[in-house]
């Protein structure tokens, strides 16, 4: 039991000390700058291709723009994990607040 306890605690070293690089599962920040620029870079030049190539009711894209358009929101992904992580830490955050706002209001608010 206590060899699977220690096999659990894996990650936590030097007496409860995490490393320096603990890692939680999102992509590191390089990889967020390189498809930020990438993403900036691609979708722009997708849609001006897509304007330039179509036809006068507007309705027929350019092949080659649509793919850079695709490829610059792919290449956004790693951003959006970040994103993601954020708003469901800001949400579960919300929520507490907001539970205990309710637990004072129930505690506090019916004594007259």
């Amino acid at each position: 039991m206590s060899a699977r306890l220690l096999n659990l605690m894996g990650p936590i070293r030097d007496f409860g000390r995490f490393p320096d690089n603990y890692d939680i599962g999102l992509p590191g920040g390089n990889e967020v700058g390189i498809g930020l620029v990438i993403g900036l870079i691609a979708i722009p030049i997708g849609f001006l291709i897509c304007k330039a190539s179509s036809d006068k009711d507007g309705s027929v894209f350019g092949c080659l723009g649509v793919l850079l358009i695709i490829g610059g929101i792919i290449a956004l992904l790693p951003l959006l994990a970040w994103i993601c992580a954020l708003g469901s830490a800001l949400y579960v955050i919300g929520t507490v607040v907001v539970a205990i706002i309710v637990i004072l209001a129930l505690i506090f608010g019916s004594k007259k």
